[in-house]
């Protein structure tokens, strides 16, 4: 069942005139089907020097770097702001440390729209013990 949209097209391609092959074309084109394909030492040679190119510059990709050389290369002003950007790492991670340090031992747990679930850890951390003992442990504190 065809869709009414297609009715113009199929009537354009009815009326385009027929178009026969020319007398010969069917055995042209058996016959070249049947030709072995030429081959020429060109696109063999060609092969063989991109994979002796390919195999040198992988060599010389994968050499080990001289430190020393690359240290020697590097510029002044590069190795003044490698110098600036670390004391910059440096400084911040001090920072994250010091506010790591300062903060309490939260953990939170979740919660919703009405409340939130919060466990303070701070008394398993300082306790006397020295901190939270395996349920395994075989100490006199288990048997209580």
């Amino acid at each position: 069942m065809r869709s009414s949209n297609t009715e113009p097209l199929d009537r354009e391609l009815r009326e385009l005139p027929r178009v026969s092959a020319s007398p010969g074309f069917t055995r042209r084109v058996l016959r070249r089907l049947e030709k072995p394909a030429a081959t020429s030492p060109l696109p063999r040679f060609a092969w063989v020097t991109l994979g002796a190119l390919a195999a040198i510059l992988t060599v010389l990709a994968l050499r080990p770097d001289n430190a020393p050389d690359r240290q020697a290369r590097l510029t002044a002003s590069e190795a003044r702001e490698i110098r600036k950007q670390h004391a910059l790492l440096a400084a911040e991670l001090d920072r994250l440390r010091s506010n790591t340090e300062a903060a309490a031992p939260i953990l939170y747990l979740g919660g919703d729209d009405e409340v939130d679930y919060v466990l303070d850890l701070s008394p398993f951390l300082l306790s006397p013990a020295g901190g939270i003992l395996p349920a395994s442990s075989d100490s006199p504190q288990d048997h209580f």
